[in-house]
């Protein structure tokens, strides 16, 4: 008696080409399409790292849909979708107020807002959720933001303001903590929100992507073991994977460049011809300072 194969494909979306959803449907029509499909089990569980195609992957995990009418990036109306689940409403910033709902290559940083993600989230309040996920250059005027609500007596505004993160989308990440949102990694709330650690007992096979299918990124396998090490310090961080790897190229990157630059020094003191030219002109620039 054969035992089917169990396996978990938990993706997230490809951005700009497939949504999670699509993703996971093609995995695992590929799995099933191939030799032995026929013996596999295939769990579909699309992802979301908090950003645009959160609310099409609660919805796909089996909270309901729900939509509202808010004012776009610009001013028009749009139509804002929001998930809910009887205690936890999803809602996104893409798709409230958005790039994506520009026109085409016409952004308006100096004129954009976003209202409609308030709006909606507004709208979702009559629900009554007991909490909602709120997902999501005009530097100097957010400088100009935080110094007014100092002088306005709004207590801990500059230190919500020196946090990581807080600037994104326009500065709605610190606009929600002023708010009393609190601040937690995309990626692992949506793990937390899924039930993906439940669903892990139950299978023996996982197919996950990070990241998102374009023309300047790659696939890198890595074992398990430096994976889990991998989360583990983003978490410590409160940053995503991809910048703990950028940290360690930029840190092996400065190692070479020293152990380069030691090398040369070496092979320098191993010429007395060069050697003395170079004692000459540092006893030279000595006697300029």
């Amino acid at each position: 008696m054969s035992t089917k194969a169990r396996v978990l494909i938990a993706p997230d979306k490809f951005k700009g080409s497939l949504t999670a959803t699509e993703v996971a449907a093609a995995v695992a029509a590929g799995i099933k399409g191939g030799p032995g499909g026929e013996s596999v089990e295939c769990t579909l569980l699309p992802l979301a790292d908090g950003g645009d195609g959160s609310v099409g992957a609660a919805v796909a995990s089996g909270f309901r849909l729900y939509r509202f009418a808010v004012a776009g990036p610009t001013g028009e109306p749009v139509v804002a979708d929001v998930a809910f689940d009887g205690e936890t409403a999803v809602v996104e910033v893409a798709n409230s107020c958005g790039i994506a709902l520009l026109d085409e290559g016409e952004l308006a940083p100096l004129d954009a807002s976003s209202r409609g993600f308030g709006e909606a989230i507004v709208q979702v309040s009559a629900l009554k959720p007991r909490r909602i996920a709120e997902v999501q250059q005009l530097d100097a005027g957010l400088t100009h933001f935080v110094q007014v609500l100092r002088e306005a007596g709004v207590k801990g505004a500059h230190s919500l303001a020196a946090r990581e993160g807080v600037g994104s989308a326009g500065g709605i990440g610190f606009a929600c903590l002023l708010l009393g949102a609190a601040q937690t990694s995309g990626a692992d709330f949506f793990l937390d929100l899924l039930n993906f650690d439940s669903r892990r007992p139950h299978s023996l096979h996982f197919v996950y992507n990070v990241g998102m299918a374009t023309s300047d990124t790659t696939t890198v396998r890595v074992r398990r073991p430096d994976s889990e090490r991998l989360h583990s310090l983003a978490k410590a961080r409160q940053t995503a994977v991809i910048d703990v790897l950028h940290a360690a190229i930029d840190a092996l990157e400065r190692q070479e460049f020293l152990r380069g630059v030691n090398e040369d020094y070496q092979r320098l003191q191993e010429d007395p011809e060069r050697w003395e030219e170079y004692l000459a002109e540092r006893r030279e620039w000595d006697t300029l300072a």
